[in-house]
């Protein structure tokens, strides 16, 4: 039951070793090197790139340090295909990350409230979900520099990540890839 809050307490102990190994970086960095445009670059606004970006602004990273990547914004394949799959999960947990995400807080809507009133023992189809978090979606869009695109190239160059996004070059300290995975098949000629 305790599933997805104790996700969002494991998210947020990795983010923190992460941002305090980097902040003894950064002290050792050479001074006469460039400038990053974004600590953080997310790509994918499915439920994984959504929840890193909560737990990142959590823990102090200030949205104009971070950059979002997707090439539609429409909560990942489960907002595009699987709305009408049953979930695994009851919605208790969810609605517990939800609630423990500060970050989420700061968005305010009918379908973030819909969802805190589903009975937390309930396993519905997972487009219970969907709504409330496009919600949030559109809500960090207004907060944070963003790019409805796809990453072309991505490169790691002089301790810095450099992604082309259509005409744009955006130089970032850290890449999240929250892009899922697509089902694949095995295909061998001796099968």
């Amino acid at each position: 039951m305790q599933h997805l809050k104790s996700l969002y307490i494991a998210l947020m102990a990795c983010a923190s070793i992460l941002l305090f190994s980097n902040q003894e970086t950064i002290i050792l960095r050479n001074s006469l090197q460039k400038e990053a445009d974004v600590e953080w670059l997310i790509v994918g606004a499915g439920p994984a790139g959504i929840a890193t970006i909560g737990v990142l602004h959590d823990l102090g990273v200030p949205y104009k340090k971070i950059a979002w990547v997707d090439p539609e914004f429409k909560v990942g394949r489960i907002g595009k295909y699987y709305q009408n799959v049953p979930a695994n999960n009851p919605t208790g947990p969810l609605i517990d990350f939800i609630n423990a995400c500060q970050t989420f807080s700061e968005c305010t809507s009918n379908s973030l409230t819909e969802l805190r009133a589903q009975d937390p023992k309930q396993f519905p189809t997972l487009g219970i979900i969907v709504p409330a978090l496009q919600d949030i979606t559109d809500y960090l869009r207004t907060q944070i520099p963003n790019y409805q695109d796809k990453i072309n190239r991505l490169n790691f160059n002089n301790s810095l990540w450099q992604a082309k996004i259509g005409t744009t070059i955006l130089s970032a300290r850290h890449v999240v890839l929250a892009i899922g995975s697509h089902p694949k098949e095995l295909s061998y000629d001796n099968t």
